[in-house]
């Protein structure tokens, strides 16, 4: 498949790139400065994916567009809400429509799955990410693309190992804070690209 990443310079953007790159695909990886690193194999594309008129001219033609954009700061943010904006609005014109974004376990209906300490870490200390998370994932519910939502449990740089994806309206509690390693996530955006099963689904991943 052709592929764009966007956030292909982030931690987990890179593992994204990587992944795909070696199972065969064909990877555009959209970083958003001149000077911002990206995966070797990659056709490297400096644009600004909040922006739906570039997002559209980088995109155009390919299979399907991978999400991994983040933020470094616990402050306001409306991130992830704008690159929604921006995937919505770049909508027929030669973008495709199946598109996979990474976000978070306790934002929206998920933090019902989440232990008494999690909600609480979740509606503190990560509040202002998970709003604008929150958001971003309603306005793709009311979208007419074909989506699906990657929600891992605290992100880590470990190695791949056994993972478990679960719909989001099947989820039990979970206890304590549930983990993800970057790998896990990149390995399921990768997987689920070209699954139907999964579309229009919130996905929590979590490390067995």
């Amino acid at each position: 498949m052709k592929l764009v990443v966007i956030g292909a310079n982030g931690a987990t953007g890179m593992r994204i790139v990587n992944r795909a790159l070696a199972q065969g695909h064909e990877v555009t990886a959209v970083v958003r400065r001149e000077d911002a690193e990206s995966p070797a194999g990659a056709a490297r594309v400096v644009a600004d994916p909040l922006d739906f008129a570039a997002l559209a001219a980088c995109a155009a033609g390919h299979d399907a567009i991978l999400g991994a954009l983040g933020v470094r700061s616990l402050g306001r943010t409306s991130l992830m809400q704008r690159s929604v904006a921006a995937l919505i609005d770049a909508a027929g014109h030669g973008v495709p429509s199946r598109v996979l974004v990474v976000s978070a376990f306790g934002v929206g209906d998920t933090a019902q799955a989440a232990s008494p300490f999690a909600r609480l870490l979740y509606r503190t200390v990560m509040r202002n990410i998970f709003d604008d998370k929150a958001k971003a994932e309603r306005m793709l519910e009311d979208s007419p693309l074909e989506w699906t939502v990657a929600s891992p449990g605290t992100l880590s740089n470990k190695p791949l190992r056994p993972y478990e994806a679960t719909e989001s309206a099947k989820l039990g509690t979970l206890p304590g804070l549930p983990s993800s390693t970057r790998e896990s996530v990149a390995d399921f955006m990768v997987r689920t690209v070209a699954d139907p099963t999964w579309t229009r689904k919130v996905a929590v991943l979590r490390d067995l």
